[in-house]
């Protein structure tokens, strides 16, 4: 054999010891499935990254006391694919934090007290399809955060304290499916945030404070199936909608729909949901009963809303109200009626006044003639 053959053997002996070495002790801290490169080390009171189990291509670090993760210390992870870091005490992430395990897919980073995340936290993920930072303390996030993984299918966001999401936040990231802000703090929300999700299948808003989405906000989410609005604080509908299978605005302070909308809406929403808010059973309602509960085919109204108004229809049915608007006519009709009743009372008392007034003279040309 040539030199060169024996020096390469030595070096896959070598490199196959330090392996076995650092599976061993691995394993000494660790449950480690050696076939499947699987390590578990839940509830080891680590408070640091063990670099022994280096080998593997799923690492499990939940219920730990780890609070900081040292930038580069992922650098001999060669083949790791997901990493579980959830239930620890980790309160910042770092530039470079991950840079080295450019196999990883999956982090989660769920139940920590992060409240800063560097935006260049996620250099070296190029092949990254999924971040959980739910249930943390973060409350703004910038754009560059994620463009750093630009593969990325599933971001996590929800149960943060996030009151301001960057314009570009979402940016060029083009094959995202899953985006998770549900249970924050948003109030409202850039125009152009969306723009590059033609690829995006769920979208979940619920539980912030959302008042008020500009008009074209969803416009490009041309492959949208379910969007989840429930318990903001929506007072009208005024954003446009593409084809959508399942659209959820429960709990809200929705009262009617409006005319504008619905020239959005035919045809296009699937299965809508409705119940909790204070809907207005009269007129203005009357555009979109007509089209979605009696007219179009597609759309299902999934549970029950019911009438906050008028006084004779709380608590009915939306579905069962067959008409709203002649509700409105008798109104007006009886307030004529009243008006018509106070007119007859003048009438009355004009009568009497003349023939008081007139009774007297009479009686005074009669004795003069």
């Amino acid at each position: 054999m040539t030199p060169f053959v024996i020096l390469s053997l030595l070096l896959v002996l070598f490199h196959s010891a330090v392996a076995q070495q650092n599976s061993t002790a691995c394993d000494v801290q660790c449950s480690y499935e050696e076939d499947l490169q699987e390590t578990n080390c839940d509830s080891r009171q680590f408070e640091s990254i063990p670099i022994e189990c280096s080998q593997s291509t799923y690492l499990s670090l939940r219920y730990n006391q780890i609070a900081e993760i040292e930038p580069g210390i992922f650098r001999d992870f060669l083949h790791l694919e997901r990493l579980i870091l959830s239930h620890n005490n980790i309160y910042q992430i770092n530039a470079n934090t991950f840079n080295g395990a450019y196999q990883l897919e999956v982090i989660d980073l769920t139940y920590n007290h992060i409240h800063t995340f560097n935006r260049d936290a996620l250099n070296g993920t190029e092949n990254l399809l999924s971040i959980d930072l739910g249930k943390n303390n973060l409350s703004s996030i910038e754009g560059g955060n994620f463009q750093l993984a630009l593969n990325l299918k599933i971001i996590d966001l929800s149960s943060n304290h996030l009151t301001y999401l960057s314009p570009a936040v979402f940016q060029d990231l083009k094959s995202i499916k899953n985006i998770f802000l549900n249970n924050n703090k948003l109030v409202d929300l850039p125009e152009n945030i969306f723009k590059d999700q033609s690829s995006l299948i769920y979208l979940d808003l619920a539980n912030n404070f959302l008042s008020s989405l500009p008009r074209d906000i969803f416009k490009n989410l041309v492959q949208i199936n379910i969007l989840d609005l429930d318990a903001n604080r929506l007072t009208a509908i005024t954003f446009t909608l593409p084809t959508i299978l399942s659209l959820k605005l429960r709990d809200n302070e929705l009262k009617h729909l409006g005319n504008a909308s619905i020239e959005n809406w035919t045809g296009r929403v699937g299965n809508l949901y409705l119940e909790g808010n204070p809907w207005a059973c009269n007129c203005s309602f009357e555009p979109f009963r007509s089209f979605r509960f009696r007219v179009s085919p597609y759309c299902d109204i999934r549970d029950n809303p019911v009438c906050a108004s008028p006084l004779v229809l709380v608590n009915q049915s939306l579905k069962n109200v067959n008409q709203t608007c002649p509700l409105q006519n008798i109104s007006s009709t009886t307030e004529v009626t009243n008006v018509g009743g106070r007119n007859g009372h003048i009438s009355e008392h004009s009568r009497y006044s003349f023939f008081a007034l007139v009774l007297p003279l009479g009686i005074v040309f009669y004795y003069l003639w």
